[in-house]
């Protein structure tokens, strides 16, 4: 939960306004992105009160470390000393990488579309209704459900994102999504998709 706040409140602006920049190669610089910067600068007072948190447990980054390519269940429990949960039930989608409950979403391999959720808590003093604003990777989509939910202290919703690729492309797109809150909360959840034209492991 404190990775979340200091993650969602992060500033992508300088104190001038202008955004972070990235050395690429020499001396030239362009704007970072989330493999350059994480979700941006520290924000301390901002982190203090961030008004939604994503909060993921053991379970959760058991079943993230049980989800990648390579990595069988005999291995997991040497390392950890706990077992991969049992796999989903017959027709359900298999456990990805992407599910992992944490404040960004990464989509190594989008084909098609793919709904990821995520659950946001409450660690607000007040109710508040948050509207979801949505800056789009390119060659994907983003639909947002709900797009304005009002929430009340200490309790969770899930938030449903949909990535549909518009354009296979050859490199990850960058996007955003940027929940305002009606008491003053900002939370910023950054997008790294990939959107391919095949299939491969994510």
């Amino acid at each position: 939960m404190i990775m979340s706040a200091i993650m969602t409140t992060a500033d992508v602006a300088d104190s001038s306004g202008h955004p972070l920049m990235a050395r690429v190669e020499g001396d030239v610089l362009e704007p970072a992105t989330p493999f350059d910067m994480g979700t941006g600068a520290i924000n301390a007072e901002r982190a203090m009160d961030p008004g939604l948190v994503l909060d993921a447990r053991f379970t959760d980054y058991l079943q993230f470390l049980c989800s990648v390519p390579g990595v069988d269940d005999a291995a997991v429990l040497r390392s950890v000393g706990a077992p991969c949960p049992a796999p989903p039930g017959r027709g359900s989608p298999p456990r990805l990488g992407s599910d992992l409950n944490a404040p960004s979403v990464t989509v190594s391999s989008l084909v098609g579309s793919r709904r990821v959720n995520r659950f946001l808590t409450s660690v607000g003093a007040q109710n508040e209704t948050y509207t979801a604003y949505v800056r789009a990777p390119d060659g994907v989509s983003v639909r947002v459900t709900p797009s304005q939910f009002k929430i009340v202290p200490g309790d969770t919703r899930t938030l449903r994102i949909v990535l549909t690729t518009t354009a296979p492309g050859n490199a990850f797109g960058f996007g955003e999504i940027v929940l305002r809150g009606n008491k003053k909360h900002t939370v910023r959840i950054p997008l790294a998709v990939f959107p391919s034209g095949r299939r491969s492991h994510e």
